[in-house]
C-alpha cells in the first residue's frame, strides 16, 4: 500500500520556481533517462481457434476489395505481407492487428508523465543512496514528500482531463502484448475497450529490473499538457541533503516557507562509518548556522 511519494530534486531556478508556484512538470517518454523507455514486444502466437477467428474477420474486411488493384498491393507492401504466401489471410490479419496496436500505442505514448518514488510497506526509497545520487545531486539537492492519496484524489476529481497513477512494473523483458488478446478485444473492432487500453498503457510503466530500487509510480496525463498545479496541502515535507551549501539551504527554506509556512523540513545525512542514509531534524553544523545568519540579517 502506498502512503507517500517522493520527488527528488537538484537546486536550480526551474525547480525552485515550481516549488514556489505549486507546479509539477510532466515530460514526454523520450525525455526520460531510461533508453528502453516504452519498449514492448508483440507475441504473434495463435491457437487454431484464434487463427480461424482472425481469418473470418479479415475475410469480411476484404470483401469487395479488388485483389488486382494498386490499393490492395500498396496495402500489402505497407504491412510487409507477401501476396504469394500460402497463409496470406492469417499473415494479413496479424499485420492488421500489429498495425492497429502500433497506432494505439503511438497515441498513448504521446501522453505526458511525471515520475515519483513510492513508499510502500515493503520499501522506502527515501533511504536509497542511488536516488539521492542520481536525482538530488549527490545529497546536494532535496526531496519533496507528497501525500499520495491527496494528490491522486485531486488529479482524479479536480482536473478536467484524465490523469491517473500507475505503478511501474519491473521485469527482465519488455511488456509482452499478445495478438490473441487484441483480436478478441473491442479495440480490434474499432470500438473503445478500456481494459485493453489499460494493457497498452502498461507499456509506459514497465521497466528493466535494474531500476527496481526506484519503486517508481507515474502519473499519466493523456491530453499531453506539461504543467499542472497541485494544492499546497498535498506537499507534506521537504528533506534537504546534508551536502547542500549553506546559501542554498537558506534560499530553499526561504522559498519553501514563503508558500508553505507550516511545512516540515528535515535533513538527509550519512550515518557515520556506514553507507546508510538517515533522516534527522537538524544539521547542527550547517542548518542551524544558516538559520542563525538569517535571523541576524532580519
Amino acid at each position: 500500500m502506498i502512503s507517500k511519494i517522493y520527488k527528488f530534486r537538484s537546486v536550480n531556478t526551474n525547480n525552485l520556481t515550481a516549488l514556489s508556484s505549486y507546479h509539477l512538470w510532466f515530460s514526454s517518454l523520450p525525455d526520460f533517462n531510461d533508453p528502453f523507455e516504452g519498449e514492448y514486444a508483440i507475441n504473434e502466437t495463435l491457437s487454431s481457434e484464434d487463427e480461424a477467428f482472425l481469418i473470418e474477420k479479415v475475410t469480411r474486411i476484404s470483401q469487395g476489395v479488388d485483389p488486382d488493384s494498386n490499393n490492395y498491393y500498396n496495402t500489402l507492401e505497407r504491412l510487409d505481407v507477401d501476396p504469394e504466401s500460402d497463409t496470406l489471410m492469417t499473415d494479413l490479419g496479424i499485420a492488421f492487428a500489429k498495425d492497429d496496436i502500433h497506432n494505439l500505442l503511438k497515441i498513448l505514448h504521446n501522453s505526458k508523465c511525471i515520475s515519483f518514488s513510492a513508499k510502500t510497506n515493503q520499501h522506502d526509497p527515501l533511504y536509497e543512496n542511488l536516488l539521492w545520487a542520481h536525482y538530488a545531486d549527490g545529497l546536494r539537492g532535496y526531496c519533496l514528500v507528497f501525500d499520495y492519496k491527496k494528490l491522486s484524489e485531486y488529479f482524479y476529481h479536480s482536473i478536467k482531463e484524465s490523469i491517473r497513477p500507475i505503478q511501474v512494473s519491473y521485469q527482465k523483458k519488455p511488456k509482452e502484448l499478445l495478438i490473441s488478446n487484441f483480436i478478441r478485444s473491442k479495440s480490434f473492432h474499432n470500438d473503445t475497450d478500456i481494459s485493453y487500453i489499460q494493457t497498452l498503457t502498461e507499456t509506459m510503466a514497465t521497466k528493466s529490473s535494474s531500476w527496481s530500487y526506484e519503486n517508481e509510480l507515474r502519473y499519466i496525463a493523456l491530453k499531453g499538457q506539461n504543467v499542472y498545479t497541485y494544492p499546497p496541502e498535498c506537499l507534506k515535507s521537504i528533506i534537504i541533503g546534508e551536502k547542500m551549501s549553506e546559501d542554498q539551504i537558506k534560499l530553499l527554506k526561504k522559498v519553501a516557507l514563503s508558500v508553505h509556512p507550516n511545512i516540515s523540513i528535515k535533513y538527509a545525512t550519512i550515518e557515520k562509518n556506514t553507507y546508510t542514509i538517515k533522516i534527522v531534524n537538524a544539521l547542527h553544523n550547517k542548518a542551524i548556522s544558516a538559520d542563525a545568519k538569517s535571523r541576524a540579517a532580519e
